[in-house]
């Protein structure tokens, strides 16, 4: 099960990154770079349509919007290659100060394709 993880500083910089981070999102790994900033990173799967219909720069903009918030979040998001992942961010702090958000991105597709073979079987 590939798991990514990213730490985003409070100016929304890219800092701490894995393998596995580049993996899940199917990123060029070219484009992830320290310091390149969360809706440039963003702006690729949006560009390839994985947030749905309308226009990219208006996904870009909604989903920096809400990572300003730097709120825990926790959510499965479907591809469209078919992949479900599960996103989980909480909030840095040091000394009570936001530092910025870590996030693991976890492939949970088998996980997923098992629950509903369950499903359909009962």
């Amino acid at each position: 099960m590939p798991q990514g993880i990213s730490v985003f500083d409070e100016n929304l910089r890219l800092r701490v990154w894995n393998a596995g981070f580049i993996e899940v999102l199917q990123l060029p790994p070219e484009t992830v770079y320290e310091g390149i900033h969360f809706s440039d990173l963003i702006r690729i799967p949006a560009s390839r349509g994985e947030y749905g219909p309308g226009d990219p720069e208006e996904h870009v903009r909604r989903i920096t919007g809400l990572a300003l918030r730097f709120e825990p979040h926790c959510f499965e998001r479907t591809r469209p290659s078919g992949r479900t992942h599960l996103v989980q961010g909480e909030p840095l702090f040091i000394d009570e100060q936001l530092t910025g958000f870590i996030t693991t991105y976890t492939d949970i597709t088998e996980r997923k394709d098992a629950e509903e073979n369950l499903r359909i079987q009962h």
